[in-house]
């Protein structure tokens, strides 16, 4: 793949094919901060198919970056034309473009010219979305919510009180280590050792060969301190009965989930109702709707200024890994 930074210095046109650029606040923002140098062609396919053959097709395959939203149907991709250098991810997860039949047949087509691929992190709001739940399990917020259905009125001291015992490793927490660099012990690839000591364990893990039911069956056995489980990842690293068996067993307090193996999570799983996990729907990584394309343009920005520079952009996917 392309990965020559002064190659990557000269390129010019930028076609972006983004639900996050939908709006004309977040356009304005964007041309503002690549600047005058730049070509951009703003390419909605959901509401303006494009025309095989058309000088339309010609100018956007003739571009040279790509801004993309990998989910869903990816009308985008028969649009990628071969002067395609980089390419970045409006998001973090982009399993989904690895698992694409017609854009992996792309890539291979491009050989050791195909385009760099990086990708967004939403890492602040992912941050902020454990360390709430954390707090919130902490200062017992679901058990004062019974108390308040049952009109019981139990003073702070009534309660066992803990202070948080929060354990980041590299097979957990990559998302903390971002922001918290106060780690005690660091526990690369000893996933049973960082289970047995944990009071959190937080996935953020995206999906692959190697992270599929990584935590399932009876993985948490050996989780002694009954830790509270929060998935903010993929969820293929642990199956929906996985987790009801962990729960049942013991073996995790609670299971808070962002992120479920089927998603949307059918109406009948019994994930809903167990008493003690929490599932929200994919959003950890999500701001208010008006702030989201600040964060895509921020990420793309920072590693424009990176190529202008000479110098390689920062959260490229590797292909063969598939993150």
């Amino acid at each position: 793949m392309t990965n020559d930074a002064h190659s990557l210095a000269s390129l010019r046109s930028i076609a972006v094919f983004s639900k996050f650029f939908d709006h004309s606040e977040a356009r304005e923002r964007f041309l503002g901060k690549v600047g005058s140098d730049y070509s951009v062609r703003f390419v909605n396919l959901r509401q303006h198919p494009v025309v095989n053959g058309s000088d339309e097709e010609k100018e956007i395959r003739g571009c040279e970056i790509a801004i993309v939203d990998p989910v869903g149907p990816l009308l985008f991709v028969p649009l990628l034309g071969d002067k395609v250098r980089w390419i970045h991810s409006s998001i973090a997860g982009v399993n989904w473009l690895m698992e694409n039949e017609q854009f992996q047949e792309y890539i291979r087509g491009r050989g050791e010219d195909g385009p760099v691929l990086t990708r967004t992190s939403f890492t602040k709001s992912m941050v902020t979305y454990c360390i709430g739940h954390i707090c919130a399990h902490e200062h017992h917020f679901d058990t004062h919510r019974e108390h308040q259905k049952k009109h019981i009125w139990m003073a702070r001291d009534s309660l066992l009180w803990d202070h948080p015992k929060i354990m980041v490793t590299p097979h957990a927490v990559t998302l903390i280590m971002v922001t918290l660099m106060n780690f005690d012990q660091i526990y690369p690839g000893n996933l049973d050792a960082v289970l047995t000591q944990s009071d959190y364990v937080i996935n953020s893990l995206p999906s692959s060969r190697e992270t599929t039911h990584l935590l399932s069956n009876e993985r948490f056995k050996c989780a002694s301190k009954s830790p509270v489980f929060i998935n903010v990842g993929r969820g293929s690293v642990i199956d929906d009965s996985s987790v009801i068996q962990a729960l049942d067993n013991g073996w995790i307090s609670k299971a808070i989930l962002d992120v479920c193996e089927t998603e949307p999570l059918p109406g009948d799983s019994p994930l809903w109702d167990h008493p003690k996990i929490t599932v929200t729907p994919h959003v950890s990584g999500a701001y208010l709707p008006q702030d989201n394309h600040r964060e895509v343009i921020e990420a793309f920005a920072r590693n424009l200024d990176l190529i202008r520079k000479g110098e390689l952009p920062k959260m490229i996917v590797n292909y063969n890994k598939g993150y």
